[in-house]
């Protein structure tokens, strides 16, 4: 055991300036800007930068006759641009603690048996970075129906960042891995709908509703001149996680088995499937939708409210069930008696029935044993009971105690999903990376159970 300490020192100055405006209750405008000064560009870089933007809301039933149907109508149009400096010591290569790795366990880093030890970093600092800078147009609308009984939301957006900041891979011959540059543009477009109703409303009993409904879509548009692809996160053999034109950013990228026109795999003479030169693109680590339902029921002091979390694809590495696989501790490799067919056709085109070994089957094609990776990607898809709570409020006390309730609450109580692993709401690089889809051997999720009491005085 040893201790670390390390710190970072950066200082960032600012201006703000907003300006609202509004027009009886039915016209709003807000105009507003910022200026920033960072200390981590480099000395030959401006180190100043502005991002301004301005909204504008239209609230119509302040001028309209009132009625039962519609209670309530906004819209809304903004246009923002938000900006970041990079991050601090880029633009300059510094020294550092080396660490060796296996790719399986912490590895060797300094000091190591009472030694300290330092290397060049690397990842080359540059002093020309410019700001990172994120557009932003939306517009949408806000409904109420029924004397507010439902509530209906809906958004639209598109928006553009350039000149992002990454640590691109550069030619080994340099001496160095990768440089830290602005590198290229990406978009994010998608929709955002809230629906709210009060299903029953008594004096005694209510069932509300709440939902909402997301999709986006990542693309990057752009890299530096003459490269259309990097790799941002090397994850294991085959497998990583990829910056390519016309893609999402950390698109998982690897090694995939050929296939005929009709998509057949083609099957060498040993019984596996021949796998392509190239690595290719095999899977999108984000989901094409999700969405919340909460339920919520009230009956004189009692509560119960329940929140069903949906997601609708989104692709997964799985590591740790290609590695179990290839060990034969997994259902789907229990049976290593028999002799196996993998279904695709020879290289003469006819149905194969060349069998193979179970040790072959599960070790190099859905095990981790030298086979395409794209075996190992599965469809993350789920439905998940997110989280249950019951409530009991406390007749009202005079005097000390304003209110009391007793609570339960149960998280993560329930899962269906087709993933093959533990919970496909994992991540092998940690839940502040800006890319996920792998798995292997990461810490799974806990369900919970949780009673409190809560007192206001």
């Amino acid at each position: 055991l040893y201790a670390d300490q390390s710190s970072v020192t950066r200082k960032l100055a600012g201006m703000f300036a907003s300006l609202d405006l509004d027009y009886k209750n039915w016209i709003y405008l807000n105009i507003s800007a910022r200026n920033d000064w960072a200390s981590t560009f480099g000395p030959k870089a401006k180190n100043s930068f502005l991002y301004p933007s301005a909204s504008l809301a239209f609230v119509p039933t302040e001028i309209m006759n009132p009625n039962d149907v519609l209670s309530y109508m906004k819209l809304r149009l903004s246009y923002a641009q938000a900006g970041r400096e990079p991050n601090a010591y880029s633009s300059a290569t510094y020294y550092g603690k080396p660490t060796f790795t296996d790719g399986f366990t912490d590895g060797i880093s300094f000091p190591y048996l009472g030694n300290n030890g330092f290397s060049v970093s690397n990842t080359l600092g540059n002093t020309e970075l410019r700001p990172e800078i994120n557009t932003t147009m939306e517009f949408g609308a806000d409904f109420k129906f029924l004397k507010n009984r439902i509530t209906l939301g809906f958004t639209y957006y598109d928006s553009k960042a350039t000149d992002l900041l990454i640590a691109r891979p550069i030619a080994s011959s340099t001496g160095f891995a990768a440089l830290i540059a602005n590198s290229g543009e990406m978009t994010n477009k998608g929709i955002e709908l809230e629906l709210g109703l009060d299903v029953v409303k008594t004096k005694s009993f209510n069932w509300n509703i709440q939902g909402n409904f997301s999709r986006n879509k990542n693309e990057v548009t752009k890299l530096v001149d003459g490269v259309d692809q990097f790799s941002i996160e090397a994850a294991f053999t085959g497998i990583g996680s990829y910056a390519i034109v016309g893609q999402p950013f950390g698109a998982i990228f690897g090694s995939t088995w050929q296939r005929n026109d009709a998509g057949s795999l083609i099957i060498g003479s040993n019984g596996l499937p021949l796998k392509n030169a190239e690595d290719q693109y095999i899977g999108n680590p984000y989901p094409d939708w999700i969405s919340a339902i909460r339920n919520t029921f009230t009956f004189k002091g009692f509560s119960l409210t329940g929140l069903l979390d949906i997601r609708q694809g989104g692709d997964l590495w799985g590591g740790t069930i290609g590695r179990l696989n290839r060990i034969g501790v997994t259902a789907a490799s229990a049976n290593r008696t028999e002799a196996y067919v993998i279904p695709g056709v020879k290289a003469d085109g006819t149905p194969n029935d060349i069998k193979i070994s179970p040790n072959a089957y599960f070790s190099q094609y859905i095990g981790d044993g030298g086979g395409a990776q794209e075996s190992l990607v599965y469809d993350g898809s789920w439905v998940r009971l997110r989280e249950v709570t019951l409530t009991y409020t406390l007749p009202k006390f005079k005097k000390l105690i304003q209110s009391a309730s007793v609570y339960v609450t149960g998280r993560n109580l329930w899962l269906q999903t087709d993933y093959p692993g533990v919970d496909p709401e994992t991540s092998l690089t940690g839940a502040g990376s800006n890319i996920g889809g792998f798995d292997y051997f990461n810490m799974p999720g806990s369900k919970s159970i949780i009673v409190g009491l809560n007192i206001g005085f």
